[in-house]
C-alpha cells in the first residue's frame, strides 16, 4: 500500500480526495465522516475497518486502493488555477444555514465569493420558475430581481435557462449580488448558452456546486441541488410554473425548511401559470411587485415611489403616451400599433425608436414590441 505522511495535507485535502473517488457519493461519504469523523482517518482506515462500516459494499476496496494522492493534488491545483474554493462543514466560513438541513452538501466547490450576508435571514431571495417562459414571465423574473438587488438582497438561482436566468441577469444589472446552484460540477457550463452568465456571476457573487468536478448534469441531480437554494434563500419567489413544475421541489424544500413561498400571479388558462395560480391557492403569497417581498423580509414599510430608479420620473410627450397605453407584455406588432394610435406610420415608428432610447419599451423581434416593466408604469 502507498503511504504519505498526513502532516503535509489538511482536513481540505483529504475531503477533497475521498469526495472524488468514484463510487463514493453523498451516502456513502456521509456514513465514512460520521463514523471516522476526519476524511484524514478515512485516509488511514485499513481495509477491513472500511469494509465493516460499509457493511461489505465494493467500494470498500476502491477506497482502500485510491491511496495514491497524486491526483488529488493536481485536482487541487487546478481549482486553485480557476480561482474555485473549497468548504466543507468544518470552516468557519460554510454557511451557516446549510448546516440546519438534512443532509447538508459534505463539499461546496465556490467560484467567486460567497457574501457575508448570506447567513442574514431577512437578505436573500430565490427566483425559480419555467424553463420555456413568455415575455410576460421573462421581464417580470427580470425586473423583480432588478429591483430586490437595489435593495442589497442576494438572487439565488440554479443557472437554468428561463426564469433562472434572467433572475441572474436583473440581479447583474442592478449591480448586486446573485448566486448559482449548479447541478452538475463546478467546470461545467450547463447550459452552454449561459457561458455570459457562467462568467459574470462570480465577479459579483458566486456559483457554487456539491458535486466533484467534471461531475455531467445527470437529471437526478437538479432535485438534489433545490434543497440547497432553498437552504440559502429566505424565500422562494416563483415567477411561472406548470403544473407540474421542478420549481414545485424547490417549494417543497422551502416549505420543510420554514421559508415562505412567493408566487407571481398569471392569467387562468394559462399552461405556464398554473403552478403559481395553484401555490397562490395552496396559501403561497400573491405577490404583484417587489415591495412585497422586501416589505416581508425587512418586517417594515417601504416607499414604493422612492424604490423606482429616478429615470421613471421623465416625462413624456402625448404621442408617447398614447403608445405606451397601447402596450403590455404581449407582443404587439408595429403595424397595429400605427392603425390603434391614429399617429400614422412616420410618427409611430419615430415615438417608437424615442421610446427605445429611454428605454420605456423593448423590441423582442423585428417589429414586436412590449413595455419594459423595469420603469414605473404611466
Amino acid at each position: 500500500m502507498i503511504t504519505h505522511d498526513i502532516d503535509n495535507y489538511n482536513e481540505t485535502f483529504f475531503r477533497l480526495w475521498l469526495h472524488n473517488i468514484d463510487g463514493v457519493y453523498n451516502n456513502t461519504y456521509r456514513i465514512l465522516i460520521n463514523h471516522f469523523k476526519t476524511a484524514a482517518n478515512v485516509y488511514n482506515a485499513d481495509f477491513r475497518e472500511l469494509n465493516n462500516v460499509l457493511c461489505g459494499s465494493d467500494i470498500a476496496l476502491t477506497i482502500y486502493n485510491s491511496k495514491a494522492l497524486e491526483y488529488t493534488e493536481r485536482l487541487l491545483q487546478k481549482l486553485s488555477s480557476e480561482n474555485i474554493s473549497i468548504l466543507h462543514p468544518l470552516d468557519a466560513e460554510y454557511p451557516d444555514k446549510l448546516l440546519h438541513i438534512s443532509a447538508p452538501p459534505e463539499i461546496l466547490y465556490i467560484k467567486g465569493k460567497l457574501p457575508k450576508s448570506i447567513n442574514s435571514s431577512k437578505n436573500n431571495i430565490a427566483i425559480i420558475g419555467s424553463r420555456n417562459p413568455d415575455s410576460y414571465g421573462r421581464e417580470y423574473a427580470k425586473s423583480f430581481s432588478y429591483t430586490l438587488a437595489k435593495q442589497g438582497i442576494n438572487i439565488i438561482s440554479g443557472l437554468a435557462k428561463g426564469i433562472d436566468s434572467y433572475g441572474h441577469q436583473g440581479a447583474l444589472a442592478a449591480g448586486g449580488c446573485t448566486i448559482a446552484v449548479l447541478g452538475c460540477g463546478i467546470n461545467n457550463i450547463y447550459p452552454l448558452q449561459n457561458y455570459k452568465l457562467y462568467e459574470e456571476i462570480p465577479e459579483k457573487g458566486a456559483i457554487i456546486s456539491e458535486y466533484a468536478p467534471n461531475t455531467p448534469p445527470n437529471a437526478y441531480q437538479f432535485p438534489e441541488r433545490n434543497r440547497i437554494i432553498s437552504a440559502l434563500s429566505d424565500g422562494i419567489l416563483v415567477v411561472e410554473a406548470k403544473k407540474k413544475s421542478g420549481s414545485l421541489i424547490t417549494c417543497n424544500h422551502a416549505l420543510a425548511q420554514g421559508k415562505p413561498i412567493y408566487a407571481i400571479p398569471g392569467r387562468i388558462g394559462d399552461a405556464l401559470s398554473e403552478g403559481t395560480n395553484a401555490l397562490i391557492y395552496d396559501g403561497a403569497l400573491c405577490t404583484t411587485c417587489p415591495e412585497d417581498i422586501i416589505e416581508c423580509l425587512k418586517g417594515e414599510v417601504t416607499d414604493r415611489e422612492e424604490l423606482y430608479d429616478k429615470n421613471t420620473a421623465a416625462l413624456f410627450s402625448p404621442d408617447e403616451i398614447k403608445i405606451i397605453s397601447l402596450l403590455s407584455l404581449d407582443d404587439t406588432y408595429v403595424d397595429t400599433l400605427i392603425n390603434r394610435s391614429g399617429l400614422g406610420v412616420t410618427k409611430t415608428i419615430n415615438t417608437l425608436l424615442t421610446l427605445r432610447e429611454k428605454g420605456v419599451i423593448k423590441e423582442t423581434a423585428k417589429g414586436y414590441y412590449i413595455r419594459n416593466i423595469m420603469y414605473k408604469s404611466i
